[in-house]
């Protein structure tokens, strides 16, 4: 920092001195007449005042607001603190105080009829209370007395301290305000001069230069003092600043820096939000080390920057994730070509890793985001396209449109993540079974888990409104504990020797089924259950994200669950169309009927014949058949004489905590 450079300090400077020779000259060319010496007076008072507003305000633009954020404490009692400095109204009562001190003639008050309650010790004279509301009544900027006492003519000056919008917002928000209801504008306090007269006359040419010269010499020695002290806290602010702003390694702005500037409602224009993944980054970090990882890192977002020099910001989302804003008008027409192009161009690029060439690609989802558009609801739908991108053969960017939405299962909703989490936390989540019975003895051969949000002991909440943000908390391994806890306590202890535990299966999201299952948060807590000797399924719905994967993928990572203990049930069978090709590719304990099946099943033969041969099938497979949404006597009926053996819904149960079925 140049200690004299900025126009703030100089232009402060040149007032200071300006004001202080004024003063000076005033006095000098002052006579002896009566009216003279009171129009001098209250020059010379209006000098001193506007000297003390301008080394308030100097102050507190120059210095306070400078050391806001740094480890430079600004508070009243400073005294009290190693690296602290006064708020600018206690500079000022330590300057009058000093000043004070300093000359018997001239004293100078900073009165308020609204102290705080370390100040409830300053009383307002008789003129203070004239003056505050003399000055709030009329507008004016300055009000003065001249009385007499013990045979000498004093001059009573009055200024008003007006309530800037930074004094409003501390005032009215300070738990120890006396007065919460402030506006800008506002006269908070008065200035309070006080001048002899007959003093004036004998000492003009002396006294008062003498006590403009000491005004102006604390002032500037109070000013440096205090700079060189923010000196040394604006270099350690400046290299805070840059860490907290922006990653390190890559360049990009930190997450909570980007919704500060950007998750606002004013955004200048339209924007693409764009949501980027490196594929299969962790494998650079598995094969080569994190070193060389951070570098595949950090040349990445250089092609990326260089693959899309049109984005306004590049935001580090997490990990090996990244947003990006690019402006719609610099995007062109066609937005599907735009950042196809981009993707295949950062594949292209060469890394170099010692002797080694490499190259990495990218996944990308995107968004138009409007500039009324909530930015967190945008990621969240980008994200979702992300996935889908991913899953579908990677190295490719897919737009987050309503009918992939619509397909994928998206639903708009009011909960935000961090909600979901919050209440993971607080353990506001509870599993409620639903039977899964004998339809012949009625009795229940399993159960499955349904996540419910129930809060402050109200009715639970739609699950529609915050199912996607909770697929999306489980996917954070830090919520392992909460997860836990929810789960065991939702359970029963399991007795030694019990040959007549129930399976117990749980719902997981296709893409978290092929992609991250062992990080997911459930997952460590259900294998913990196997240990323990429960029967626990994992419930299998056909999506998007299995219907274009590949089927080796596939089958591999079924494999690969069914080898950790865990039975595999296919979920929503037969609904639209869904489910054959799964079910002659991977086997499956339970296949589970949806409820569309046995729609009209008591005056359609058709329906009962499927029904029929959907028997055959399961059970040409080694599979059990389950069919939900039995909701009355005759559907039982009927099915049992089709031959099904167990079922599902509303007839046998609806899902309560296992400790009430």
């Amino acid at each position: 920092m140049q200690l004299f450079s900025g126009f703030k300090f100089q232009s402060f400077l040149i007032v200071l001195l300006g004001v202080s020779f004024a003063s000076i000259l005033f006095f000098v060319l002052s006579t002896n007449n009566k009216d003279t010496i009171e129009r001098s007076l209250i020059q010379s008072a209006r000098t001193y005042s506007q000297t003390f507003t301008g080394i308030r305000n100097f102050y507190l633009q120059t210095v306070v607001e400078r050391v806001n954020g740094s480890d430079v404490l600004v508070t009243h009692d400073f005294r009290d603190h190693e690296q602290a400095i006064p708020i600018p109204a206690t500079m000022m009562l330590e300057l009058s105080a000093y000043l004070n001190s300093e000359t018997e003639d001239i004293t100078f008050a900073l009165v308020s009829d609204y102290p705080f309650p370390w100040r409830e010790d300053r009383y307002l004279a008789d003129f203070d209370i004239r003056a505050l509301e003399n000055l709030r009544s009329s507008g004016a900027e300055e009000y003065f007395e001249m009385f007499e006492e013990n045979g000498l003519t004093y001059l009573h000056y009055a200024s008003p301290v007006h309530m800037k919008k930074g004094c409003v917002d501390c005032h009215n928000s300070h738990p120890d305000s006396p007065k919460q209801d402030w506006k800008v504008g506002d006269i908070r306090a008065v200035q309070v001069f006080e001048i002899p007269v007959d003093d004036a006359v004998r000492h003009l040419d002396f006294e008062t230069s003498a006590v403009a010269a000491t005004i102006t010499l604390v002032g500037v020695t109070t000013i440096f003092a205090l700079l060189f002290l923010n000196q040394r806290a604006a270099r350690a602010q400046v290299l805070l600043r840059r860490e907290a702003y922006f990653d390190v390694l890559t360049g990009a702005m930190r997450r909570q820096r980007f919704q500060e500037l950007y998750d606002v409602p004013d955004r200048p224009h339209d924007h693409y939000l764009v949501l980027i993944d490196i594929d299969d980054f962790k494998s650079f970090n598995t094969n080569y080390g994190h070193a060389v990882g951070d570098l595949v890192l950090a040349t990445a977002v250089s092609n990326i920057l260089q693959a899309m020099p049109e984005a306004e910001v590049i935001c580090r989302f997490g990990g090996e994730e990244f947003l990006l804003l690019v402006p719609v008008d610099k995007v062109g027409g066609d937005a599907e070509q735009y950042f196809a192009r981009a993707v295949a161009y950062v594949a292209k690029q060469e890394i170099r890793l010692n002797e080694r060439i490499t190259n990495c690609t990218i996944s990308a989802g995107y968004i138009l985001l409007r500039q009324a558009d909530d930015l967190i609801k945008a990621s969240e739908k980008a994200d979702t396209a992300l996935r889908y991108a991913k899953r579908t053969g990677k190295n490719r960017a897919i737009e987050a449109d309503q009918d992939l939405l619509t397909r994928l299962g998206y639903l708009e909703e009011n909960y935000k993540l961090a909600d979901v989490v919050s209440a993971i936390e607080r353990q506001e989540f509870a599993l409620f079974y639903q039977p899964i019975v004998d339809l012949e003895t009625g009795q229940a051969i399993g159960y499955e888990a349904l996540v419910r949000w129930c809060q402050d002991g109200r009715s639970p909440i739609p699950p529609a409104s915050y199912l996607p943000q909770y697929i999306s908390a489980l996917r954070d391994p830090a919520l392992t504990e909460p997860i836990r806890r929810m789960v065991r306590r939702s359970l029963p202890p399991l007795q030694p020797g019990d040959d007549s535990r129930k399976c117990l299966s749980f719902n997981y999201d296709p893409y978290d089924l092929l992609s991250g299952f062992e990080d997911n948060a459930l997952t460590p807590v259900l294998l913990e259950l196997v240990a323990d000797g429960y029967d626990i399924a994992i419930e299998v719905t056909e999506t998007p994200y299995l219907q274009d994967a590949s089927p080796e993928d596939v089958r591999r990572q079924f494999a690969r669950i069914a080898g950790l203990g865990f039975a595999l049930h296919l979920d929503d069978f037969g609904k639209d169309g869904s489910g054959i090709e799964r079910l002659a590719s991977h086997s499956f304990s339970v296949v589970k009927a949806d409820r569309t099946l046995i729609a009209e099943l008591e005056t359609s033969e058709r329906k009962r014949q499927m029904m029929a041969l959907l028997v055959e099938l399961t059970g040409s497979v080694g599979a059990r058949l389950v069919v939900e949404g039995v909701e009355s006597e005759n559907e039982r009926a009927i099915l049992l004489g089709l031959g099904v053996k167990y079922a599902q819904g509303y007839l046998f149960g609806r899902p309560k905590p296992l400790s009430e079925l």
